[in-house]
């Protein structure tokens, strides 16, 4: 029971942090990616733009997870 309990808690603040990083990372992209570096050209259509905004947000989330928080929530 404890141990099924203590998965359980992993699962969720699992979902709970990479929910948080997928927020500020999509904030962070958008406003460095988007705004500063890169002006989607306006043939390429706003369904594109948004596309590529949460692929790189998606990447980044998945990158930054595995580095600094997966060792930490599954560490046995």
């Amino acid at each position: 029971m404890l141990r099924a309990l203590t998965t359980l808690a992993r699962s969720l603040l699992t979902v709970v942090t990479a929910a948080v990083l997928f927020a500020f990372n999509f904030e962070l992209v958008g406003i460095v990616a988007f705004r500063y570096l890169y002006n989607p050209h306006s043939a390429m259509g706003h369904d594109i733009a948004l596309a590529l905004h949460i692929l790189l947000s998606a990447v980044l989330t998945a990158w930054m997870y595995r580095q600094f928080f997966h060792e930490h929530l599954w560490r046995a």
